[in-house]
């Protein structure tokens, strides 16, 4: 009965790693399409309706870690007291890597400083620089996501039969 529990536990255990694994490349990728999403969404509302960042912002319906990228920036446009750094805009965000933050940090510095045809081909070509890493980022889950999860319970499976 204990060698069943501890095989249980150890497959859990992995899998738990390998779940939790997969769930970092599927964040990434969802962080990345919706960033590509709320470019098209910033683009079509500056262009056509004219408003103000801080209420394209707050209507917008975002999930996740671009909900918190968003709110951090909302924040800032609230309230310019606020320092405007890395630190404050990726704030509770821990699924980009150094060199992607500094690129999404240019952008949201930059945005909302220009004339509505220069917003709107600063938009574009963030767009240009995002899409690749977006791509990048399907194909990551699509390989190492399900692949993590396999190979996790596979070694839960073949450490539990060692310790048995």
């Amino acid at each position: 009965m204990i060698k069943i529990l501890l095989v249980i536990i150890v497959v859990g255990g992995f899998l738990y790693v390998g779940c939790g694994v997969s769930n970092y490349y599927k964040k990434r990728d969802e962080f990345f399409s919706g960033l590509i999403l709320l470019c098209d969404k910033l683009r079509a509302d500056i262009d056509f309706s004219g408003k103000n960042l801080v209420t394209i912002f707050q209507n917008i319906d975002l999930d996740g870690n671009l909900k918190k990228l968003s709110s951090n920036f909302c924040e800032y446009l609230k309230n310019k007291d606020v320092e405007f750094s890395t630190k404050q805009l990726f704030r509770g965000i821990w699924i980009l890597k150094d060199e992607e933050k500094t690129t999404i940090y240019d952008f949201f510095s930059r945005l909302g400083r220009h004339d509505s045809d220069n917003e709107i081909k600063l938009i574009d070509d963030f767009k240009i620089i995002i899409s690749p890493l977006s791509a990048t980022c399907q194909q990551d889950k699509n390989k190492y996501g399900k692949m993590s999860v396999k190979i996790s319970f596979l070694l839960g499976l073949m450490v539990a039969i060692l310790i048995i």
